[in-house]
């Protein structure tokens, strides 16, 4: 991702799967590139590593997550401030064992997002 971290919008890697850069206020406001996952229903998944620098502990709740192969898990729901085009704004987080960051359809709900993949396009407004 070396030099996709300053590409400002949704963009497309070389295996044209969608991603954006996001930042998102933890202990400090931090910098992610994160895939734009239609299947996730939520707003942010963070990989675990993360939560090291998150200073929020106490969830909001816990909740209950079916995977696409039919695997249930509870996991603890946290609001956090999150930054995107110049708009701050409160969404869901929880931290994953996956190693990629996704953000989901609660992220996408105020914006239309286009994915014409035959012209390599993306965006998201």
């Amino acid at each position: 991702m070396d030099d996709r971290k300053n590409i400002i919008g949704p963009y497309l890697d070389e295996h044209q799967n969608p991603w954006i850069n996001i930042n998102v206020k933890l202990s400090m406001w931090v910098s992610i590139s994160c895939v734009i996952d239609t299947g996730f229903s939520d707003g942010l998944a963070l990989p675990k590593y993360y939560e090291k620098l998150f200073d929020n502990h106490i969830p909001l709740y816990n909740l209950q997550f079916e995977y696409a192969n039919g695997e249930k898990e509870m996991k603890p729901i946290y609001t956090v401030k999150i930054k995107a085009f110049k708009k701050a704004y409160d969404t869901r987080m929880m931290f994953t064992d996956n190693s990629t960051p996704l953000v989901g359809l609660k992220f996408l709900r105020d914006y239309a997002f286009f994915l014409e993949l035959k012209n390599d396009k993306i965006s998201l407004i």
